[in-house]
């Protein structure tokens, strides 16, 4: 398979990013900027729409897919009608490997009190269940990438979590708006906001800035932008959010992921 510019972000994105770096989700992956072609295997099930196809040219959600798997769909197909025409699915031994792996993790973080908060956003839906999937969008239009997961959960466990994250978030946009880290050796300035978002979703866009002494230059070059929005239904929890250059923080992008998270919702 072809090392396509969503892979490449998709590696160098989960080593870079720090705490709610899954949120970000991890994945970083950059699809939009190349348009060599790319494979979409789906855990063996029927995989959404390719680098080379368009929303138009997807197929209606199957009936033998998962619950995770159909909202992922629905979500890419709504991401396609804004013109989000690249996408690729995660494989199920890269969400074994998400569900696994561990975030480098940030270290003094000033103001000391918002360590916990943000420690503990650090995770996403498809690192919650093994009943999870997830596709990441893009377009040669925007520089980053859009994600879409979904993870059905027991119990009450979708509810408590996406608690515990309005939390951290509420904790993150009102008392710790501005906060410095390290994360292996190197140092970040990260600032946060609330989205204006629909009651049941919770939402934070953030910048992350290496503070380098000396070179601003370089210090924009290394500048990411996010913003995420979480939603729970029935057990189920379904995310989306955008990671790249300035745009993937604003207005518009929060609205176009409002949508796409309420086409996820829309189960049968």
């Amino acid at each position: 398979m072809n090392r396509t510019k969503i892979e490449r972000m998709r590696t160098s994105s989960a080593r870079s990013w720090s705490a709610i770096s899954a949120l970000a989700l991890l994945a970083l992956t950059g699809c939009g900027a190349e348009s060599e072609p790319v494979e979409n295997p789906h855990t063996g099930q029927s995989a959404p729409a390719g680098a080379n196809e368009t929303a138009e040219d997807e197929a209606s959600v199957a009936p033998e897919l998962s619950r995770q798997e159909a909202a992922v769909q629905r979500g890419s197909q709504r991401a396609g009608s804004f013109g989000f025409d690249k996408a690729q699915a995660a494989t199920a031994e890269e969400l074994k490997q998400l569900r696994d792996s561990e975030a480098p993790q940030a270290s003094g973080v000033h103001p000391a009190q918002c360590a916990d908060a943000l420690a503990t956003i650090d995770s996403s839906p498809a690192q919650l269940s093994e009943q999870s999937a997830r596709i990441d969008f893009g377009s040669d239009t925007f520089t980053g990438t859009g994600t879409v997961e979904a993870a059905v959960l027991e119990g009450a466990e979708a509810t408590d979590w996406l608690a515990e994250f309005r939390q951290n978030v509420q904790t993150l946009t009102s008392d710790c708006e501005e906060l410095e880290f390290v994360v292996d050796g190197q140092k970040f300035a990260f600032t946060t906001n609330s989205l204006d978002t629909e009651a049941d979703t919770v939402g934070l866009s953030w910048q992350r800035k290496p503070l380098l002494a000396g070179s601003q230059s370089a210090a924009q070059e290394g500048t990411v932008n996010s913003q995420v929005m979480v939603a729970e239904q029935d057990g189920a929890l379904f995310l989306v959010s955008f990671i790249g250059d300035e745009p993937a923080t604003s207005g518009e992008f929060t609205q176009i992921g409002q949508k796409i998270l309420a086409a996820m919702k829309e189960e049968k």
